[in-house]
């Protein structure tokens, strides 16, 4: 199965002020337990600096089954347009929003999703 785990574009101050930022450790966990039994990819687009159209360009050509978003307080409005995005190149692709913003917002995030953690939600759709 592919799955692509994406960290949605955003504007870093860390990024800004360093000129550097580390990848996003929920996204690291996750494909180092999928890699195992599956083909995962990270795309980290604040490290790539990736606008929505670059994202776009992404995932048309790796047609992930499953793609994981992770989202913060500042990037959950742009996690719901990668997810967007995600949906109108591949219909059939199922998306996974998690972070921090998947608990704290989980009735507005995903209104109609069962209560579980990520990590399982996608271990219990891999099986």
């Amino acid at each position: 199965m592919k799955i692509c785990l994406i960290m949605p574009p955003s504007n870093s101050d860390v990024k800004k002020v360093l000129g550097v930022i580390g990848p996003p450790p929920g996204l690291v966990y996750l494909a180092s337990v999928l890699r195992t039994e599956h083909e995962v990819e990270i795309i980290d687009a604040v490290a790539l600096d990736y606008s929505m159209v670059d994202l776009k360009r992404e995932l048309e050509a790796r047609m992930p089954d499953v793609v994981g978003i992770t989202a913060v307080t500042s990037t959950i409005y742009n996690a719901y347009d990668v997810a967007k995005i995600a949906k109108e190149g591949n219909k059939d692709c199922v998306v996974v929003l998690g972070g921090p913003m998947r608990h704290s917002w989980r009735r507005r995030c995903l209104p109609n999703a069962r209560s579980t953690a990520y990590s399982a939600l996608l271990h219990e759709y891999l099986q």
